[in-house]
């Protein structure tokens, strides 16, 4: 083990109740090297990090090597631009193919300082960032807890259930998000596996970068500041600008409340709401004030009375006093649609009608190009046809919109 490792083992050891070492994991940002890496592959020169399986090749990336095409320093290296979170090193992680064998899977490992103690939660969490040469985003990055180091022989996933798991698509190559659990130990517990435990057909995933060369197209993550930490202490995690208890979205009536829960907050200045329908492409939709230093359970909520009729993604950009900001999980709201409204002809020459159950009500209209562009907009008839013959041959998205609210979307095509 390096030289360094160990000091820092034993300082961590000695100073037991110092904040900076109530973090079991050793190493945790990938700053201690026993070599600067000089090629893929290498997370065995992160001591005391190490490859999990024997076919697998994870990275360890750091601002000491040098640069170039297939360079593994940072931030720029051959997966694409990152900052590290903290520090200048992180890990880098492929967790599903694009090309090659299919389910192929890397996962790093790590001792832990001191075992788990039985009875007590503990917080597990580590940040990631898709990087940008990735075809695709995906879920399931977990974390498995064990009291014996975990092999597997070839590249397959490993034969284990995650105790901590991220269900939601991470897609984000320009901010690190948190991933992070509690964990109920048994006692002896001792390792550490992240990366993704589940074979290709029970990932879900969503299209990232479709022109990544084949050489750099698999999906892969950047990993950086990995922590257990035992629940109400004062390692890092308590450290962090909010501890978040919960975040959830569901229909009221013609809004969608996005509603969350946090036991502790330091530094807090506010919060943004983001919403998106294809989880990649995130807007601005409100903002909530924060309570800026708090040690109790305070409940958030915020109703978007814009939402779009169908799936929804949301998620929450928490903000400090210094500027510096971190991301939620994503989450998904569906908002139901009403089915008595439909769209035809389509394609349509001339006009297109709305099709709708008998009703008072008044709706205004927007028709936009692929670009975005408003091309038409007006109040129905009480036909609810909309003449189309001044508009060219392609394809168009009308909305509906009643009292402000958005009811429904369409897409239709001229010809």
């Amino acid at each position: 083990m390096n030289l360094n490792i160990k000091i820092v083992l034993l300082f961590c050891y000695i100073f037991s109740q110092n904040m900076l070492c109530q973090n079991l994991v050793p190493n945790p940002s990938f700053e201690y090297f026993t070599s600067c890496p000089s090629g893929f592959s290498q997370i065995n020169s992160a001591v005391p990090w190490f490859s999990a399986n024997t076919y697998g090749t994870p990275d360890f990336l750091n601002s000491c090597a040098p640069t170039g095409l297939f360079s593994v320093s940072t931030p720029n290296n051959f997966r694409g631009f990152q900052n590290a979170r903290t520090g200048v090193g992180y890990a880098h992680i492929f967790v599903m193919p694009t090309i090659g064998p299919s389910d192929y899977r890397e996962y790093i490992q790590v001792p832990l300082i001191s075992p788990l103690v039985a009875g007590q939660l503990y917080e597990i969490s580590f940040y990631v960032s898709l990087s940008d040469k990735s075809r695709y985003a995906t879920n399931n990055l977990g974390v498995h807890i064990s009291s014996s180091p975990t092999y597997s022989v070839g590249y397959y996933p490993m034969p284990y259930t995650p105790q901590i798991n991220e269900t939601s698509i991470i897609s984000d190559t320009s901010n690190w998000q948190l991933i992070s659990g509690v964990y109920l130990a048994s006692g002896g517990e001792q390792y550490i596996t992240i990366g993704n435990f589940y074979y290709d057909s029970l990932t879900a995933k969503t299209i990232n970068n479709p022109s990544s060369p084949n050489f750099f197209s698999d999906n892969g993550y950047y990993i950086d500041d990995v922590c257990v930490t035992p629940v109400g202490g004062t390692g890092c995690l308590a450290a962090l600008p909010i501890n978040l208890l919960s975040f959830n979205a569901k229909q009221e009536g013609n809004n969608v409340k996005v509603y969350w829960k946090t036991a502790t907050e330091i530094n807090n200045n506010f919060f943004t709401i983001e919403r998106s329908k294809d989880a990649i492409s995130f807007e601005e939709i409100g903002e909530v004030k924060g309570a800026g230093n708090s040690h109790r359970i305070l409940n958030y909520k915020f109703y978007d009375d814009s939402s779009i009729y169908g799936i929804t993604y949301y998620r929450l950009k928490q903000t400090d006093f210094d500027g510096k900001y971190s991301y939620s999980q994503t989450i998904v709201a569906d908002f139901k649609q009403d089915n008595d409204l439909i769209l035809f002809p389509n394609p349509a020459k001339t006009y297109i009608k709305v099709k709708h159950s008998p009703s008072d009500n008044k709706y205004y209209y927007l028709i936009k190009n692929q670009l975005g562009i408003i091309v038409k907009e007006g109040i129905l008839n009480e036909d609810y046809i909309i003449n189309i013959e001044d508009l060219e041959n392609s394809v168009y998205y009308l909305t509906l919109i009643n009292e402000h609210q958005i009811i429904k979307s369409f897409k239709f095509i001229k010809n």
